[in-house]
């Protein structure tokens, strides 16, 4: 199992690669000095670079000592399944209330047994989110379908 997950990581990375090196086609900084399209790209891209990379060293560290972990296999299936959706709801309902329950099937699967926390973390991402694209940026959401949110 832990070569899996060394697999696992090191697809994520290279995947990350991919993003990052696509964003720096936009623009950081605006020529006006206000934040350009490639700002949240960029800086996404680079914190996952060094958080994969982190974790594939980590897995490359122990990837034999992991050999009888179990169950991993089916939470990458969950956390495809709700990504696949998560994307899928985006067009139908919106971004905040799809992100409102990605966040929170996510956090059933894998923070069991506190449900109240759960709620209150589904809740105030998709808020604090909807805060800083719509409010704050300017930047519109999918609102869905029905045109909320």
């Amino acid at each position: 199992m832990g070569m899996m997950k060394l697999g696992f990581s090191a697809f994520l990375f290279l995947f990350t690669w991919v993003f990052f090196l696509l964003s720096l086609e936009f623009e950081f900084f605006t020529s006006s000095g206000k934040p350009g399209p490639g700002l949240f790209p960029i800086t996404i891209g680079l914190l996952l670079l060094i958080f994969t990379g982190i974790r594939v060293m980590n897995d490359w560290r122990n990837r034999r000592s992991e050999e009888g972990s179990e169950g991993y296999a089916g939470d990458i299936g969950w956390v495809i399944l709700l990504t696949f959706l998560l994307v899928l709801l985006m067009t139908y309902i919106g971004a905040v209330p799809a992100m409102a329950l990605y966040i929170y099937f996510i956090l059933f699967r894998f923070n069991r047994k506190r449900y109240v926390q759960n709620a209150v973390i589904s809740i105030t991402i998709p808020a604090l989110v909807f805060a800083m694209f719509e409010l704050w940026l300017n930047a519109g959401l999918p609102k869905g379908i029905l045109g909320f949110m």
